[in-house]
């Protein structure tokens, strides 16, 4: 049989942490935890992971980044078991993939049924392969990319992405019942959305433009299912156009620093590989240096920054923010003349 990891990336969420390491710490081979949280939350929650009385459970410090997929190739390094099953804290695998998740042992990879509760929609995504079979890819959120052969699990497992008292539902079959409504299950069938794969929009006619047809053909598709609209490729839609717009907005000279920033990141494969967070030791050498009083997502914009500058990783916190000091001086400057 091949072993299996937990792999879970926290910032503050003790009880998201917890639940999953109750439901999983028994199955799994080990459980490894990256952890963004304050100091407070980090040791409220070691204090919680002790409480609970499993000795396969690792966690590491991991420098803040506003969101978990910039640091998802160092927390793969810390994995030592052949398989990964990778969840956020308010995601919740139900009873048939829990009991059924050891006998997954075979592809490179495994689709399984996400469930968005909010938005009501149902797609697959990539929550459990091997682990020298994964590589990370994209601008913003890295996607995964197996290399091998991936199989799509049955309807009958899933995963949760759950809000609040959601969690309580986890292991019941009638969770669809409360979360939908019977035509609606009768007639959606779990679907994929197309995401915008980190291409640079070149300018803004041709940025319009694009909105413009996205709206179009989702409307068109929407007629052909007979007016059932899809919720998640509208939601996508409204999405990247209130982005767009926020774009439109922004100083011309900044939306040509965006523009200058966000191909130098496409070229590189990758925010991961821009910033060099595929080697563990940048990722320490950032924790080691950090004093956890910038929030996560300044962070990360400092650190692009820095990388956009220099042209070189960033390894020391304090060089950055040295940079961005002498920036600032620069753009306090030339905002007086």
């Amino acid at each position: 049989m091949s072993s299996i990891s937990l792999l879970v990336f926290n910032r503050d969420d003790i009880d998201g942490v917890v639940r999953l390491l109750r439901i999983l710490g028994n199955i799994v081979d080990e459980s490894v935890v990256i952890d963004s949280s304050s100091p407070t939350k980090y040791g409220e929650l070691i204090n919680a992971i002790e409480g609970l009385g499993l000795s396969n459970v690792r966690v590491y410090r991991a420098i803040p980044m506003g969101y978990p997929d910039p640091l998802r190739a160092y927390g793969l390094s810390k994995v030592k078991t052949e398989y990964v099953l990778y969840l956020d804290t308010d995601e919740v695998p139900n009873r048939a993939l829990i009991r059924d998740l050891r006998g997954f042992n075979e592809a490179d990879g495994y689709e399984i049924l996400f469930c968005e509760c909010d938005r009501k929609s149902l797609l697959w995504h990539m929550h459990l392969f091997r682990r020298d079979s994964v590589t990370f890819r994209g601008i913003v959120h890295e996607l995964l990319e197996i290399r091998g052969r991936v199989v799509r699990l049955p309807t009958r497992y899933f995963i949760l992405h759950i809000h609040g008292n959601d969690a309580i539902y986890y292991t019941y079959p009638h969770y669809f019942a409360m979360k939908y409504s019977v035509p609606e299950l009768l007639i959606k069938k779990p679907y994929e959305v197309n995401l915008i794969r980190g291409e640079n929009l070149p300018s803004s006619l041709l940025g319009t433009l694009y909105l413009i047809f996205r709206r179009i053909f989702n409307i068109y598709m929407d007629s052909l299912r007979g007016g059932v609209e899809s919720k998640e490729a509208s939601w996508w839609n409204r999405y990247e156009l209130s982005l767009y717009m926020r774009y439109l907005v922004l100083p011309r000279w900044f939306r040509y620093f965006v523009d200058f920033l966000s191909r130098d990141v496409n070229v590189s494969g990758g925010v991961i590989k821009y910033l060099c967070l595929n080697d563990p030791g940048v990722v320490e050498d950032l924790t080691n240096t950090f004093t956890w009083d910038v929030p996560g997502y300044m962070v990360f914009a400092m650190l692009l920054i820095h990388r956009f500058i220099t042209g070189r990783c960033a390894r020391n916190f304090n060089e950055v923010r040295g940079v961005f000091r002498e920036l600032a001086k620069y753009l306090q400057l030339g905002a007086r003349r």
